[in-house]
């Protein structure tokens, strides 16, 4: 089993394919789940190097809008690398109803340029 999880071509992976390996090369035993499930949670390099979620878990926030065009989400990117036109910014937009999105390349961030794009 050690051969199969962590060997030559050995992928660390888990119980139900380790089980599935053991037995698509022949063997089978009346144990053969619960000691795949005890091997792969005593295994070192899959405690180490598993993925762990690192956030709480939390109810999802549904944003809705009674209807289209009423509430936008808007934000600035940058600084870009710049471009010909010497654009270092990007201002976008866009819509919680419909999901439309307005995109504009501005060279600096000023009150008037956002103004005008809305």
């Amino acid at each position: 089993m050690r051969e199969l999880h962590e060997g030559i071509c050995g992928l660390h992976s888990g119980e139900r394919s380790l089980v599935t390996k053991v037995l698509c090369i022949g063997y089978y035993w009346l144990t053969l789940r619960a000691n795949a499930l005890d091997f792969t949670k005593r295994c070192k390099h899959c405690q180490e190097f598993a993925d762990i979620p690192h956030t709480t878990p939390d109810n999802l926030h549904n944003l809705s809008s009674p209807w289209p065009f009423t509430m936008w989400g808007m934000n600035i990117l940058g600084p870009l690398p710049k471009t010909l036109r010497a654009v270092k910014y990007l201002l976008v937009a866009i819509d919680y109803f419909t999901k439309w999105i307005e995109a504009r390349p501005l060279q600096q961030v000023i009150a008037n340029e956002v103004e005008k794009f809305m």
